[in-house]
């Protein structure tokens, strides 16, 4: 038993060797975008608010500015020609339309998932639960 406590708790200290709380809230996040995904590839259904093109984007080598990693049959456009003008990119009509049409997007892209519970203040709640949760059941 003693070994067990020991090892739970040089998980929780990790390498600084003090303990950290950000631990318990990564494991938690984590555990959620993992069901979030197994939930979404299920149902075929999009299970959470996708925020690419919004609060997510994907820009290559080349000035290609894209909604997500995802949607490169998306290009919204390609930022040598908006004069590195992103934030009037994203409001060009094809592109609010791409970002209309990425609500609906169903995909398991990980990353978008763990934007929409960052950027989502009413998800803190459901992940601060899930981390006291697993504290108190370890």
């Amino acid at each position: 038993m003693a070994t067990l406590k020991r090892n739970r708790w040089q998980v929780y200290t990790g390498i600084s060797g003090k303990y950290d709380r950000t631990e318990h809230m990564l494991e938690a996040l984590t555990e959620m975008v993992v069901e979030t995904v197994i939930k979404a590839e299920k149902i075929h259904k999009n299970c959470y608010r996708c925020f690419a093109a919004d609060r997510l984007a994907v820009l290559n080598a080349k000035g290609d500015f894209y909604p997500c990693e995802i949607l490169e049959n998306r290009l919204i456009g390609n930022v040598r020609d908006w004069e590195y003008d992103i934030p009037s990119m994203l409001i060009f009509p094809a592109a609010l339309d791409i970002r209309e049409w990425a609500r609906t997007c169903v995909c398991t892209w990980e990353c978008a998932i763990n934007m929409s519970f960052i950027y989502q203040p009413l998800q803190y709640l459901r992940v601060v639960t899930r981390a006291l949760s697993n504290t108190i059941s370890q």
